[in-house]
């Protein structure tokens, strides 16, 4: 794998990642009552699968959350398709030679710094999980299937949004860097690995201060009355009370 080539397509994965699919997405979904569109603008304000679905539902949510996760996958399989040779294994990340080892995370690190400060949203972007999920999906998906069960078994427990992003990155990351280390792995890999982690928990870190202060919600599974601007749940009695005071 050339370097020089890798640079140049370092800039493209970074402005992949800057298109955010939330917001583009939350354009075409809109609760009746909202003066609102945009996802930024409401629940969380994070443009991500979770707040998706806490403001606009289900669907809106998965929708996001594929297109996230291809947004890392894609430029991961482009780098192995455009360098690969007659001896690169697909989805054997620790089979792969330390050149393309480094330029595949470097290429998905690229995707995550985009999506989380992106050019095209003045640097404000989401926390980069679903395509983290994508680049970890690539290196090795049968273990991506175990752990992101695991994962969403976390979430079904603890009812914790930022809890299978947590599980899932951060139990993948130890699993590649023990096979790599096993494997002889160069250094530049394993700390690129490791930025994975570290950036997967600092982009929760308020995530973890609302935790240990007690306030961070608990997803709420039933289906309740939401605030079509907020997305908060209120009581419906709260929502049309306005209505009826305006009919009067």
């Amino acid at each position: 794998m050339n370097l020089f080539w890798l640079f140049l397509i370092i800039p493209v994965a970074y402005l992949i990642g800057s298109f955010n699919n939330a917001i583009f997405i939350s354009h075409f979904f809109k609760r009746k009552g909202a003066t609102k569109t945009e996802i930024t603008e409401k629940g969380s304000g994070n443009p991500g699968t979770m707040n998706m679905w806490r403001s606009y539902g289900f669907l809106p949510a998965i929708v996001v959350f594929i297109l996230d996760v291809a947004k890392g996958l894609l430029p991961c399989l482009a780098i192995w398709l455009i360098f690969r040779d007659s001896e690169t294994a697909l989805f054997r990340f620790e089979k792969l030679n330390n050149t393309m080892q480094f330029g595949i995370l470097a290429t998905g690190l690229a995707v995550i710094i985009g999506h989380m400060h992106p050019i095209f949203y003045k640097f404000k972007g989401g926390k980069g999980a679903a395509s983290t999920v994508g680049i970890l999906f690539f290196l090795n998906p049968i273990v991506g299937v175990v752990v992101f069960l695991i994962a969403l078994a976390a979430f079904i427990i603890t009812r914790y949004g930022f809890v299978p992003s947590i599980v899932f990155i951060v139990g993948w990351c130890i699993w590649e860097l023990v096979a790599c280390i096993i494997d002889g792995t160069n250094g530049w890999v394993i700390a690129l690995m490791f930025l994975f982690a570290v950036n997967t928990l600092w982009a929760h870190r308020n995530n973890f201060k609302r935790l240990f202060n007690g306030t961070e919600k608990r997803f709420n599974f039933k289906k309740k009355s939401l605030d079509p601007d907020t997305a908060e749940l209120v009581d419906a009695e709260k929502l049309i009370a306005p209505v009826k005071k305006d009919t009067k």
